[in-house]
């Protein structure tokens, strides 16, 4: 709520307020007891006055007569400018110097008057009251005199006017008054200097704190009011020592990360936790110019790309995991991008992923041009192979041929088939890895898929005295899948066990539902692959050296050619060595999306 008034008039007007009133509450004190200590005297001075003078009546004195009486209390009067009065014991006046004596019996009975009964009681009597006679406040003293002479007993009373103690008192509290002003004045002029001189330094406090948190964090308080404000100096000091230093450290940081941001060459985009772009590094304007103007909108808006602005979205939504996502973007027809999702967790920076464009179009062309010379060499090769085969099975049939010569014929015949085979694996591969085989999906009877598979290598397991062991149950599994490739992958998968089980074992397959996937598994027992490479088995012409290299030869492309084509079908391939609950062998697994019950029963 803003204030009315300054610092310095509300500490002004505080002093003065106080000031004030201090002074008026001594200056009634001391009109109160000076007021006192006047009206005190008056009294004693009464009471001398009255003893003085029942001494001259009763000692020195004689009056035979009220007249003679009165008329000397009228001389009395004159002289002291006091009222005197002799009242008899039952309380009639006889004798009064403020009126004739003629008129003194007129004047009321005085036996009631408070000094009378005081004095009666004891030796004198004091009252201030208001006199009816005179209409004016009195000072009255009384005391029982006996005169010499024919008067009888009576009181002798002396009154005094109140009038000149109140202008006493006036002249006193005149002078109170004006101590009183000159004191207030100065009290005031001194507060008002102390004021100014502490809103001074405040305002120079003040705006030196504002200095500070305008970023002028290179000033320091040295000056301050009073040693109260040393604590506050000494922090405003501290916090700005800090907030300089904190700010030299982010300042630093930002130009290192703007340099590593801008000399990158990969595009980099800041989104916020509402899928904005907050910002890019300059290698971003180089891929897509003009998006550095963008900055507030969404990735769709500045891009247009649907799936990119899906994926990042997908991500934002998933921030308390934080798992990366993953895209192929190609923004330009032969411009391909690696394109790479970070989620952010909550942190309050406000930021919500990181989106870094790799540029791997060389990367693409290079892979294409690798797949072009492999078809290119594998359709090539594919003559001469089958011309060599030709003659080596023509040379076999010659009745004349030594048994030397047949085997070494059989060796060519041997190898053509190995090369051969080894050249449409290559061919087969390059078509799945550059998208132009059309999967023809439907449900397939996944036991029915794993018999036909096995046909195919059934003379590999054979010779070796090893078998095959199917617990999937005929008719029960159905899977959407492409009939051909799915067979495809099972002999791949079925070929590489019967090879390295050990002679007279078994290979045995079998399948899990759930989660909306058909699981599958190819399992032996033979030696195993080792833990670090088991993610290297499925890239091309890998083979796992030692003990399962010498245990047969295969072309190398097997495994991957199933990866690609479970990966067609949106699954994934991996292995696990040993065998679960086994020490030894190695058991391959794969998943498939289940066919639909209607669309089974239809095939079926």
């Amino acid at each position: 709520m803003p204030q009315s008034f300054s610092f310095r008039s509300r500490l002004i007007l505080s002093f003065i307020v106080v000031i004030a009133l201090s002074l008026l509450v001594s200056t009634w004190y001391s009109r109160h007891v000076i007021g006192k200590d006047l009206l005190d005297e008056a009294k004693q001075d009464t009471l001398r006055q009255v003893r003085m003078l029942t001494l001259l009546l009763e000692r020195d004195l004689t009056f035979e007569t009220p007249a003679e009486l009165h008329a000397w209390l009228v001389e009395v009067s004159e002289r002291q400018g006091s009222r005197l009065t002799f009242v008899a014991e039952n309380g009639r006046v006889l004798a009064d110097s403020s009126v004739p004596f003629d008129r003194v019996p007129l004047l009321d009975n005085h036996g009631q008057r408070p000094e009378i009964i005081a004095a009666r009681d004891r030796e004198a009597g004091v009252a201030i009251r208001h006199s009816d006679t005179l209409d004016k406040n009195l000072v009255y003293a009384a005391q029982m005199v006996k005169p010499r002479g024919g008067l009888p007993e009576g009181f002798l009373r002396v009154s005094t006017e109140h009038a000149h103690l109140d202008a006493r008192l006036e002249r006193t509290l005149g002078g109170l008054l004006i101590g009183a002003g000159a004191t207030f004045a100065l009290a005031a002029l001194i507060s008002f200097l102390l004021a100014r001189q502490l809103s001074t330094q405040v305002g120079t406090m003040s705006n030196m704190a504002e200095a500070i948190g305008k970023g002028n964090y290179s000033q320091r308080l040295r000056l301050y009011p009073g040693k109260e404000f040393s604590p506050l100096a000494k922090s405003i000091n501290r916090m700005a020592e800090s907030i300089q230093i904190q700010i030299e450290t982010i300042t630093v940081q930002k130009q290192q990360l703007v340099a590593i941001l801008d000399n990158m060459k990969e595009g980099v985009m800041l989104l916020s936790a509402d899928g904005r772009i907050q910002a890019v590094n300059r290698a971003m304007t180089l891929i897509f110019p003009g998006i550095e103007h963008c900055q507030g909108k969404t990735p769709l808006e500045a891009i247009m790309d649907p799936v990119l602005h899906q994926e990042c979205e997908r991500a934002l939504e998933n921030r308390e995991t934080g798992a990366p996502v993953s895209l192929l973007l190609e923004p330009r027809s032969g411009v391909f991008y690696d394109v790479g999702i970070v989620p952010l967790k909550e942190s309050g920076s406000g930021l919500g992923a990181v989106v870094v464009f790799h540029d791997i179009s060389r990367l693409k062309h290079l892979e294409r041009v690798r797949r072009d010379f492999v078809a290119n060499v594998s359709h090539e090769l594919r003559t001469p192979l089958t011309s060599i085969k030709g003659y080596a099975e023509t040379l076999q049939s010659d009745p004349a041929a030594s048994p030397q010569a047949k085997g070494f014929l059989d060796i060519i015949v041997k190898n053509a088939n190995h090369m051969t085979k080894i050249l449409g694996d290559l061919l087969n591969l390059s078509r799945l890895e550059a998208d132009r085989q059309a999967f023809e999906l439907a449900p397939v009877d996944a036991q029915a898929a794993v018999m036909s598979a096995y046909r195919e290598c059934e003379s590999l397991g054979r010779g070796r005295g090893v078998g095959l062991v199917c617990r999937i149950p005929e008719k029960a599994v159905f899977v959407l899948a492409d009939y051909d490739r799915l067979v495809q992958v099972f002999r791949n998968l079925i070929e590489n066990a019967l090879r390295y089980s050990p002679e007279h074992g078994s290979v045995t397959v079998f399948h899990q539902t759930g989660d909306g996937e058909v699981l599958f598994g190819v399992s032996d027992r033979g030696p195993g692959i080792p833990r670090d490479e088991q993610a290297k088995i499925f890239e091309r012409f890998y083979r796992v050296e030692k003990h399962r290299l010498k245990m047969g030869g295969s072309s190398g492309l097997g495994l991957a050619i199933a990866k690609h084509i479970v990966e067609r079908h949106g699954g994934r391939i991996w292995v696990v060595s040993p065998a679960t609950g086994e020490d030894t062998g190695a058991t391959f697994y794969f998943n498939m999306p289940p066919a639909s019950q209607d669309a089974a029963k239809a095939q079926d």
